[in-house]
């Protein structure tokens, strides 16, 4: 029934799926500019005989997934966060350990190094498990 009922979506569905199939059948996730977590997840869903093609129709789930849970989750952190001035100081204190600032042709970028957030921020990392438990995401 979702080609009746959304049929705009059901298309665009189809149209992603299709080109996620065709990005892993040419194995573009196999490059080197590609993060280590997409690969393995790829490689983990071909040693159980999936095709590269079948993984295009997994990663569609997984956006869907990272989508629906991440957005809710992200909201409610920043929420339970916000509302208690103490956790927030912490936690902004904890993440500007993380944080890069650079100064390029007047444009000011900030990046988050997170290969060491579980020791730098566990106030940070503390808050998301419990917002997890508290809103069962």
């Amino acid at each position: 029934m979702p080609s009746v009922v959304a049929p705009k979506a059901f298309k665009a569905r189809i149209a992603n799926q299709t080109a996620l199939q065709e990005y892993f059948a040419a194995g573009y996730n196999e490059d080197a500019d590609v993060s280590h977590y997409a690969r393995a997840r790829a490689e983990i869903i071909r040693k159980f005989g999936f095709s590269k093609a079948d993984v295009g129709n997994f990663e569609i789930a997984n956006i869907h997934v990272s989508v629906s849970n991440a957005t809710p989750t992200f909201f409610w952190l920043m929420l339970f966060i916000a509302s208690d001035h103490q956790p927030t100081e912490e936690i902004r204190t904890e993440v500007s350990k993380i944080v890069r600032v650079s100064n390029q042709a007047g444009k000011r970028e900030m990046t988050i190094d997170i290969t060491n957030i579980s020791e730098e921020c566990p106030l940070l990392l503390s808050a998301y498990q419990e917002t997890m438990r508290l809103t069962d995401s």
